[in-house]
C-alpha cells in the first residue's frame, strides 16, 4: 500500500493510501496557507483548533476517517486524493460559496464540486458501518429520539408556489425534520431518518420504522412532542430529561457543521448525503477514546 510523502508539495493531492494524523494535521493546514514554518510557531494546540474550524473534526479522527474509506475499498492509487478529502470537510463544515472555496483551495470552481459530492459520497457511505443499532439491547430503556429541523431552499413544485410538505413550523420555511436515535449508555447514534419539513414526529417515527426496531419490553425516551400512545416510547421524569439533555447535545453537534445548521441551498436531492456525511463525522469524535481528541457525550 502507498503510504503518505512527506514532501508537502507532491503530497498534498495524491500518492495517500494511508495518512498519520499528523500528517493530515500538516497537510489540511498547508491547504489553508498555514506554511510548516508558521505552524511550528503556533504550536499543537493553537493548529489542531484551526484544523477544526476549517474541517470539523480532529486530525486523528480525520485520519481514521480516510482509513476506514481505504479499508473500505474506495480508494486506489488512482482515484485517491487528499486534497479532495479536505474540500469535503471544508465544504460540510464551513459551507462557504464555491467561489471562496474554489479561491482557498485554487481550484475551478465546477472542477472542485464535482470533486467535493464525490468525497462527501465516500463518507455518507461509512453510514452502514458507523450508524447502527444494536445487535442484541441490555437495558429498558435503550434509546432516545428527537427530530431536528434544517432549513432548505424552496424546492420546486409543478403546481404550487409553496408546498406545504415541505414547510417547517419549527424555522417557518421549508426544510427538512431530520430524526436522529441515539444510545442512552454509550457513545453511539443509531439512525437517521430524513424527512420533510412538515412531517410531524409520528410521522418520522412510522417512515424509520423505529418501533419495529426495538424489540418488546424495552423502551424510547422521547420528549413531550412526541405522542404518548405510541407504544415503547416514554416521555418525561427527570431521567429522561437528562438523557434528551445529552441528546440535544448531539443535535447541536451536526449543526456545527454549517452545510446542516445553515440553510442549505444545493437541493433536496443532495441533502441526504451531506446528513449523513455530517452524522458520521459526528459520530467519529463521540466514540473516539483518545483523551487528546475524543469528544464523547456525557454519560446519564
Amino acid at each position: 500500500m502507498a503510504t503518505a510523502m512527506d514532501n508537502d508539495d507532491d503530497g498534498i493531492a495524491n500518492l495517500l493510501l494511508a495518512v498519520s494524523p499528523s500528517q493530515m494535521l500538516r497537510r489540511g493546514l498547508k491547504l489553508i496557507n498555514i506554511s510548516r514554518q508558521v505552524q511550528n510557531r503556533r504550536g499543537m494546540t493553537a493548529n489542531v483548533l484551526l484544523f477544526k474550524q476549517h474541517y470539523g473534526i480532529h486530525p486523528n479522527q480525520a485520519s481514521t476517517v480516510w482509513k476506514d474509506i481505504v479499508d473500505d475499498g474506495a480508494l486506489n492509487e488512482e482515484t485517491v486524493n487528499l486534497k479532495s478529502f479536505f474540500m469535503a470537510l471544508n465544504f460540510l463544515r464551513c459551507y462557504d460559496t464555491e467561489g471562496i472555496r474554489a479561491t482557498r483551495f485554487g481550484e475551478d470552481a465546477k472542477r472542485m464540486q464535482s470533486k467535493v459530492w464525490a468525497w462527501i459520497s465516500k463518507i455518507a457511505a461509512l453510514k452502514a458501518k458507523k450508524i447502527k443499532f444494536p445487535a442484541t439491547w441490555d437495558t429498558t430503556f435503550v434509546a432516545s429520539v428527537d427530530g431536528t429541523h434544517v432549513r432548505i431552499n424552496e424546492p420546486r413544485h409543478a403546481t404550487l408556489k409553496k408546498d406545504p410538505k415541505w414547510y417547517s413550523h419549527k424555522h417557518g420555511c421549508s426544510g427538512h425534520n431530520v430524526q436522529v436515535v441515539m444510545a442512552i449508555w454509550e457513545q453511539q447514534c443509531y439512525d437517521i431518518t430524513i424527512s420533510k419539513g412538515g412531517t410531524n414526529d409520528k410521522g418520522n417515527v412510522i417512515k424509520s420504522g423505529l418501533l419495529d426496531k426495538v424489540p418488546a419490553g424495552h423502551r424510547i425516551i422521547a420528549d413531550g412532542g412526541y405522542p404518548g400512545d405510541m407504544e415503547k416510547l416514554s416521555t418525561y421524569n427527570q431521567f429522561d430529561s437528562d438523557a434528551m439533555s445529552r441528546h440535544e447535545t448531539f443535535n447541536y453537534r451536526l449543526k456545527i457543521y454549517e452545510a446542516i445548521g445553515d440553510k442549505f441551498h444545493h437541493g433536496k436531492d443532495k441533502f441526504p448525503m451531506c446528513m449523513d456525511a455530517v452524522a458520521v463525522l459526528v459520530q467519529y469524535s463521540i466514540e473516539d477514546t483518545n483523551p487528546e481528541s475524543g469528544n464523547p457525550l456525557f454519560d446519564v
